[in-house]
């Protein structure tokens, strides 16, 4: 069996083979997984058992298993074996290239990456190189999630992944080095009650600014491959029709905006829940031993509710109306009888 690329499943009973005589973009998600993907609470509930951490407890042996029931090879797997198989696949196998995405770079593994990365960047009063070290390693992390979870359609040289890598890395830290600075300027101006009422909002709107907007840019800088080449479009049926840089904006876009989404949340409840909590219960206020662990909790909470809520905004396949494309393309697909153009967005 060969351990590095898994077999892609069959095209769909309606696809037929595009110009280049090959299979027909896959629609998305690869398999039917039991929701709705034309809602938003169909949408929800598919990205929440995407992003789930229990994915990751499936070994590689087991996802290979349920490609094989979620294509059909099994016969007697039930419907429910079926779901649950097709809800495995689409969680851990990326549906451009076919292959198995590294258990630390699936949308399941977010949560608990993005756990410690966040209780790392809500340290109060942090030092510089506490600062600098949890900025840089939150780039990290996104830049290879990010590398591994993009519309696969065009190759991205590794040159141009490391020149992206560095900088979103110093996008990063130049947001934040900024943010404290300005919070310590207000902090050792605060002369009234108003300054240091604003120093302690400035104190907090820092890590949901710099890593917002780092991520924002980060998502771009990671895929402007997909806006200076195009993204490759489909009919319905999954019949290639061409690339389009009109597309690969619009999964840009799209992308960056859940990934801003993510952050507000997950950067500003927390703490604001955390100070209400102190000045109701004296117990968690003198206790410090129970500060982290009711920081943990939050956190984990919200990105838990957030990730799959944010993801869900935007449908995984996406479509756009043929007339917004490009004039080449609008004479290809009205030539096809397309109304309507169909891509996968990304992650």
């Amino acid at each position: 069996q060969d351990r590095r690329r898994v077999r892609p499943p069959p095209p769909h009973p309606r696809e037929r083979r595009g110009p280049a005589g090959r299979a027909g973009h896959l629609t998305m998600p690869t398999f039917d997984d039991g929701y709705d993907g034309r809602t938003y609470a169909g949408r929800f509930w598919r990205f929440q058992s995407m992003t789930s951490p229990l994915q990751l407890f499936a070994s590689r042996e087991t996802i290979v298993r349920a490609l094989a029931v979620a294509r059909g090879d099994v016969a007697a797997a039930s419907e429910r074996q079926r779901v649950m198989a097709a809800r495995l696949a689409n969680a851990s196998v990326h549906p451009d290239t076919g292959r198995v995405i590294p258990a630390a770079l699936r949308m399941a593994a977010f949560v608990p990456a993005n756990v410690l990365i966040t209780i790392g960047l809500l340290v109060p009063n942090p030092s510089l190189k506490t600062l600098v070290f949890w900025q840089w390693a939150n780039q990290t992390y996104m830049v290879a999630l990010n590398h591994a979870n993009r519309n696969a359609s065009n190759a991205m040289s590794w040159q141009r992944v490391a020149s992206a890598y560095a900088a979103s890395v110093a996008a990063s830290l130049g947001v934040a080095l900024g943010g404290t600075s300005l919070v310590t300027r207000l902090q050792t101006s605060a002369t009234s009650k108003a300054v240091a009422s604003a120093a302690r909002t400035a104190a907090l709107a820092v890590p949901f600014v710099s890593v917002s907007t780092a991520s924002a840019l980060n998502v771009y800088l990671m895929r402007r491959n997909e806006l200076r080449d195009g993204v490759l479009v489909t009919d319905d049926a999954g019949n290639e029709l061409g690339h389009s840089r009109v597309a690969g904006a619009t999964a840009v876009r799209q992308v960056a905006t859940s990934r801003v989404v993510v952050c507000v949340p997950c950067l500003l409840l927390p703490p604001l829940a955390e100070r209400a909590i102190h000045r109701r219960w004296a117990l968690v206020r003198n206790n410090t031993t129970l500060h982290l662990p009711l920081s943990v909790s939050l956190i984990t909470g919200c990105l838990l509710f957030a990730l799959p809520a944010a993801i869900a905004i935007f449908p995984q396949r996406a479509s756009l109306p043929v007339a917004t494309l490009e004039p080449a393309l609008q004479v290809r697909a009205r030539a096809a009888g397309v109304d309507a153009v169909w891509f996968n967005k990304g992650l």
